[in-house]
């Protein structure tokens, strides 16, 4: 047989391997996926991993986890960013509560630019009634109506290790009365949180996370 017609055939973990290395050049894998049926699994783990969510690719994603429901256990880390809460069409209110009960291995959530004030009540509802693998909690910028929606937020999580709060504020001014309420209201705190960044802006945060450690893990 001549060497120009024999066929040589990649050893499928040495495929998975040059894929895992284009895990962050999303053009590159999209082309890997029409390229050949075989690389198809590893190329979508890659695609789908994490999904930045601006309100121009909200409804798409949206289209695609509903009809294609093996793609939502692949989303592991999840941004929700909404630099226009003003908009005539709020995506938050029209695809959060819709896709948050398929993404059933989310690991990472970011909240940014996100004023919950202004939502339906039912996108923090699905917030905190889902992720129930979530490990990271990434909040730089947000508002909540409460600093108990917040409390709520942060508590609904069992496996919750790392967290990050930034410039986050709340709509109504609490009492120190009203901060015991929270406190008592919410007695414990998960014992595997490891990490927590605190930003200047949030130093409630910190009074309220001190009455469950002695020594807080905050960087």
């Amino acid at each position: 047989m001549s060497s120009s017609s024999m066929k040589y055939i990649l050893p499928g973990e040495l495929i998975d391997q040059v894929i895992d290395h284009l895990h962050d050049d999303s053009p590159s894998l999209r082309a890997c996926c029409i390229t050949c049926r075989a690389w198809v699994p590893s190329s979508r783990f890659h695609i789908f991993h994490d999904i930045v969510l601006p309100a121009k690719r909200a409804d798409a994603l949206a289209l695609i986890l509903e009809t294609s429901p093996h793609i939502a256990p692949l989303v592991r880390s999840l941004a929700i960013i909404n630099p226009w809460p003003d908009a005539k069409y709020n995506y938050l209110d029209a695809v959060i509560p819709a896709i948050a009960p398929k993404l059933t291995r989310l690991k990472t959530l970011r909240l940014r630019c996100v004023t919950l004030t202004k939502q339906d009540p039912k996108v923090l509802s699905a917030l905190i009634h889902n992720f129930s693998t979530l490990q990271e909690l990434h909040i730089p910028s947000a508002t909540f109506n409460s600093f108990r929606d917040f409390a709520a937020l942060i508590v609904a999580h069992p496996f919750l290790e790392c967290l990050e709060v930034g410039f986050v504020s709340w709509k109504s001014v609490a009492t120190e009365s009203h901060w015991e309420n929270v406190f008592q209201e919410y007695p414990d705190l998960h014992s595997r949180l490891r990490c927590i960044q605190i930003y200047p802006a949030a130093l409630h945060v910190i009074d309220w996370l001190s009455s469950y450690y002695h020594v807080l893990p905050v960087h």
